[in-house]
């Protein structure tokens, strides 16, 4: 199937950063990236390719080390997720 994406024009990204502080809610990222990863887990991506998927997710405190997930220690997380909470800089996605 065909999908559109960011269909909202940049006028009321910038609107929603001004009022809102993000540019893109989450649920449309989520859906995109659920599309480019045909909505596998690391499990399934890794049972179906042999490769191994990599996200690093930033930690929420200067202390704590980045987390690193894959088919081994998050193997029932959807890639799609994960690339959504990769993303999660401030102002970005919401």
């Amino acid at each position: 199937s065909k999908m559109q994406f960011f269909v909202r024009p940049w006028s009321e990204r910038l609107k929603s950063f001004w009022k809102n502080g993000h540019m893109f809610a989450n649920e449309d990222w989520l859906k995109m990236a659920g599309w480019f990863s045909n909505g596998l887990t690391f499990a399934e991506a890794y049972k179906k390719t042999g490769r191994i998927i990599c996200i690093t997710l930033a930690s929420t405190t200067k202390k704590a080390s980045p987390i690193l997930l894959n088919y081994i220690n998050a193997p029932n997380i959807t890639i799609a997720s994960a690339i959504v909470a990769s993303a999660g800089v401030p102002g970005f996605i919401a």
